[in-house]
């Protein structure tokens, strides 16, 4: 999803068998009403504090839905608890007075990542690639591994999840992490041609 979203539409992903995973990027505002219905194969969604909107049967028909990950506080989700969810909700420990009002069946608290933290080169030539190396604080915190990449000029430089960067053209390119919770770290990539 791109992450400048504002909202995911009505019966966005509607049907959507192969859809196994989806992080929700921290710009979200709204999950309008079916968005993921009858997505079967959806396991996992991970969903970012900015979401303060979730209308009702999101996820209904979504059998294979294991984990619900929140970023932040409970809104009043109760549009989101009445689809009748089997599956686990997982919200940040230090929100638990909020999500005390949801009433879900299968609930579990988690230790929020607090810093991020990026190294490797970050001058390249176009054509080449680098690995940054990421990590996250605390490293046992349950979700430190699950976090958002963007580049802010794709045009110069493309990311993938795994922090591998393809420098595509010269100019300069940010590369910015967030966590599940809003935690994030920006580094800017240099791409200049090689020394002769």
């Amino acid at each position: 999803l791109s992450n400048e979203l504002k909202s995911i539409g009505q019966l966005a992903f509607y049907n959507c068998s192969s859809l196994q995973t989806i992080f929700i990027p921290n710009k979200t505002k709204t999950i309008n009403d079916e968005a993921f219905s009858q997505c079967t194969s959806l396991k996992t969604v991970y969903i970012s504090p900015s979401v303060n909107v979730i209308k009702s049967n999101v996820f209904n028909v979504c059998n294979s839905l294991d984990k619900v990950v929140f970023g932040g506080e409970y809104y009043n989700f109760g549009s989101l608890s009445s689809t009748s969810i089997s599956s686990t909700v997982y919200y940040p420990s230090k929100y638990a007075d909020s999500w005390a009002d949801y009433y879900g069946t299968k609930m579990k608290s988690y230790q929020a990542p607090t810093a991020v933290y990026i190294s490797g080169v970050k001058d390249i030539a176009p054509g080449a690639t680098l690995n940054l190396e990421i990590s996250v604080a605390p490293t046992n915190s349950e979700f430190a591994d699950i976090y958002n990449i963007t580049s802010s000029n794709p045009a110069i430089a493309t990311v993938s999840n795994d922090g591998k960067v393809f420098a595509r053209a010269t100019g300069a390119a940010t590369i910015t992490v967030t966590t599940i919770n809003g935690v994030s770290k920006s580094v800017t990539i240099n791409v200049t041609p090689a020394a002769p």
